[in-house]
Formats: structure tokens, C-alpha cells, sequence
């Protein structure tokens, strides 16, 4: 059975999604992992029940190459839990 469902937004900068989400949003922060360059990497929010993780472009392009393509259709990425 589906308990959650979490998108995964890329994102320039995790540290002001993460600000944004939490200080005008409401969202508390579940997680985060920094890079190597010492940002963070990703970061899941959560609120009422809802998640939202957000990853760095460089990470994010790193896992799913195509996105460096110069066209890209929409693409969307669940985790499911």
C-alpha cells in the first residue's frame, strides 16, 4: 500500500528552496545531504503529510545525464515509500 509520495524538484540552490519552503512555506526540514563543495546536495521538507525533495542540478544531472541535453521535455521523479 502507498503510504507517501514524495516529488523531486531540481533546484539551483537547495539552501534558499529550503529557506523559502521553511520560512514563508511553513515546511520543516526532514533531511539534508551536503555535496562535496560543502552546499547541500538535497533536502527533503515535509508539511501536513506532504514531502518535497529538492536536489542541486549538478546532482540531479549527474543521475538523469539527459538533462544537460539543450531540449528537454518535462520530466517528472517520484520516490514512493
Amino acid at each position: 500500500m502507498l503510504k507517501t509520495i514524495t516529488a523531486n524538484l531540481m533546484v539551483e540552490s537547495v539552501e534558499d528552496s529550503l529557506k523559502f519552503y521553511k520560512d514563508v512555506l511553513g515546511f520543516t526540514e526532514v533531511t539534508s545531504v551536503p555535496s562535496e563543495n560543502g552546499n547541500l546536495q538535497f533536502a527533503i521538507v515535509a508539511r501536513d503529510g506532504g514531502q518535497i525533495m529538492f536536489q542541486e542540478r549538478e546532482s540531479f544531472c549527474g543521475e538523469y545525464p539527459i538533462l544537460m541535453a539543450d531540449k528537454v521535455s518535462r520530466l517528472f521523479h517520484y520516490s514512493l515509500w
